[in-house]
């Protein structure tokens, strides 16, 4: 990336001199550094690009260009990966407008759109937006694609991921065993995709309280992404460690909790804190699962379902601070 910014730069320098301040290849150029400086998580720096190609073509095209949705949509994939969701919203939306516009209604752009806002939604808690865009995106592909293709199965292994946050099992593992369907029969036995759906319904079947088969789904998950170094075999030391809690095996959840902080970058930390409230309520320090409970939440964990259904966290409920959590979850939901 850093080559690839440096000729970018170049290449600007050279048209910033001799180009009209909106001439539209100045505006591509802006998105190109835009992009590499996303890929590279400069983030800021990305924004303030896109911004700039964004201004061009505000003023040289009319409202509908399909150049102008892909600034808006860059913009608000890049304010989502800053985790600043309401930001991205705006600009996903007006990408939306203008590809609803101008757009066949299956082209894989307004796909794309459908997705992100889909992405944003889920990070802000609100499953059932989310579930909505997610279910656009799915008709689009299975209309346009092929019965087996990869895409169908992220789709539905997405349709999953958000009704297991919702705590409907039965719904998230039927499209999660159709994401495997597909993965078990086009992919290779290693792929890292197939490990995901593996981990995927691993994670389900916790809630289901299927923990013998839960366990199995889980082994054939690490297994591979130990294989393959691959390093959402996090998510699945996750899973693992929470289904030891609910086999009582507090000594193995420990382990595999210890394996996830390991591993855990910032966007895992929430999660990890939540896992360690689960585990100090099991093993009986209520105040130290509280501490975890009010950390996890105050670094972006908000699923309200997880927090009041858990029964693992039972014994908290009583507890003043568990109840003014709940309360202040509840709250932000209205």
């Amino acid at each position: 990336y850093d080559r690839a910014l440096e000729y970018y730069q170049k290449a600007l320098a050279i048209q910033e001199e001799v180009l009209d301040a909106t001439h539209p290849t100045l505006a591509e150029s802006y998105n190109n550094i835009g992009g590499t400086d996303w890929s590279m998580r400069r983030y800021e720096e990305a924004v303030k690009f896109y911004q700039k190609a964004l201004v061009i073509y505000k003023e040289v095209s009319d409202a509908t260009h399909p150049y102008l949705a892909t600034f808006y949509n860059n913009i608000g994939i890049t304010y989502w990966s800053m985790g600043r969701y309401e930001e991205a919203l705006e600009y996903q939306q007006k990408a939306l407008v203008i590809r609803e516009e101008v757009l066949d209604a299956t082209h894989p752009d307004l796909a794309n759109s459908y997705n992100n806002i889909g992405m944003t939604y889920l990070g802000m808690s609100r499953y059932d937006q989310a579930l909505v865009f997610q279910q656009k995106v799915l008709a689009i592909l299975e209309e346009v694609l092929d019965t087996k293709h990869p895409h169908l199965a992220i789709s539905y292994n997405n349709i999953g991921g958000t009704y297991l946050r919702m705590g409907r099992y039965e719904q998230a593992l039927e499209h999660q065993q159709k994401a495997l369907a597909i993965d078990e029969e086009v992919l290779e036995a290693t792929h890292p995709d197939l490990a995901n759906s593996y981990n995927n319904i691993g994670g389900t079947l916790i809630g289901l309280q299927q923990y013998k088969t839960a366990q199995d789904y889980l082994h054939k998950a690490i297994a591979i992404f130990k294989e393959k170094k691959h390093p959402r075999i996090i998510d699945a030391y996750g899973h693992m460690g929470h289904l030891q809690l609910k086999l009582r095996n507090t000594s193995k959840a420990k382990e595999y909790f210890s394996l996830y902080n390991e591993l855990a970058k910032d966007k895992d930390k929430a999660l990890g804190a939540y896992y360690q409230a689960l585990y100090h309520t099991v093993t009986g320090d209520l105040q130290k699962a509280l501490d975890f409970l009010e950390e996890a939440v105050a670094k972006g964990y908000k699923n309200n379902v997880h927090i009041t259904q858990e029964e693992l966290l039972e014994p908290l409920h009583k507890e003043p601070r568990y109840q003014a959590i709940v309360q202040e979850l509840l709250k932000n939901e209205e």
